[in-house]
């Protein structure tokens, strides 16, 4: 699904999270293809809450770039997108 918006609205990247045995896999792309493919380990005992200290910097660095009008963030099926009560 993330990549089809990514080849129907061009100004879009998006950043996909992939869970491993040993952390997590984050994948930017856009219309072009992959641009950036790093692989992490989760540095906090609360899924949610390790992904997120990863996003945010992420998505700050990209926000930086002209090429996108705008980020999507797919995060793994188990992660709660709600911030922590």
């Amino acid at each position: 699904m993330t990549v089809n918006l990514s080849f129907d609205d061009p100004p879009v990247v998006t950043v996909t999270y992939d869970l491993l045995d040993s952390g997590a896999r984050c994948m930017v792309a856009d219309s072009s293809g992959i641009i950036e493919l790093t692989v992490s380990d989760l540095e906090h005992p609360c899924l949610s809450c390790a992904i997120r200290h990863d996003v945010i910097p992420t998505i700050d660095r990209l926000r930086a770039d002209v090429r996108w009008d705008h980020a999507m963030v797919a995060l793994p099926l188990t992660a709660e997108p709600a911030p922590p009560p």
